[in-house]
């Protein structure tokens, strides 16, 4: 068990390290050891996104932004997870399909958006897709392998109680594959965040 000043020491760390890291940055880009052009001081930008919170700009950036990827997430998640689980469940598919996964998942994600463009009108859609296609592999990747981590001792008991088919699926594949699914879920999201904001 910690010490209570132990765990004051952590808060205090905790809270005072982004603290010391914008004073260092403030003062770097004072003094010119960092080009302000390129890393403008955070009282500059605070100072910036209060002008564009009072007129507006803001908030109408931040909404496009959310829709964004709203939109790509839940296209990502739903083709995601759906083709993962059939991955994890059938392995003439898995066998099928992960040498695509090979080829295509360490691609960076920036360079989707050119051949997206080629397939679908340029513009919001393409940014979507792209956004979507980048969470889409990492999703689909995690919810197979959290489908094949499952024990098999466990689907051979459920089997030998009566489960089948879609009572097995929804009593002990899913619930088992549930804390991989939740992970890949998350880093889509923040994929998804990523890609956005850079294109």
């Amino acid at each position: 068990m910690r010490a209570p000043g132990g765990r004051l020491a952590e808060h205090w760390i905790t809270i005072g390290s982004p603290i010391l890291l914008l004073a260092a940055w403030e003062l770097a880009s004072a003094t010119g050891l960092l080009r302000e052009a390129f890393f403008p001081r955070p009282s500059t930008i605070v100072m910036h996104l209060r002008q564009l919170a009072a007129d507006g700009t803001l908030w109408g950036h931040t909404a496009m932004t959310l829709v964004r990827i709203g939109c790509a997430f839940a296209l990502a998640a739903v083709l995601g997870v759906g083709v993962g689980l059939a991955m994890g469940l059938w392995r003439r598919l898995r066998d099928g399909l992960d040498p695509v996964f090979a080829v295509i998942y360490p691609i960076p994600s920036i360079l989707f958006l050119p051949l997206v463009s080629f397939l679908v009108p340029p513009g919001e859609i393409a940014l979507v897709v792209t956004t979507a296609v980048t969470s889409f592999f990492l999703i689909a990747f995690t919810t197979t392998h959290g489908v094949q981590q499952i024990d098999h001792l466990v689907v051979e008991a459920a089997f030998h109680y009566g489960a089948r088919g879609w009572r097995l699926f929804a009593t002990v594949l899913l619930p088992g594959a549930l804390p991989f699914i939740f992970t890949g879920l998350r880093l889509g999201l923040g994929f998804a965040l990523i890609v956005v904001v850079a294109v």
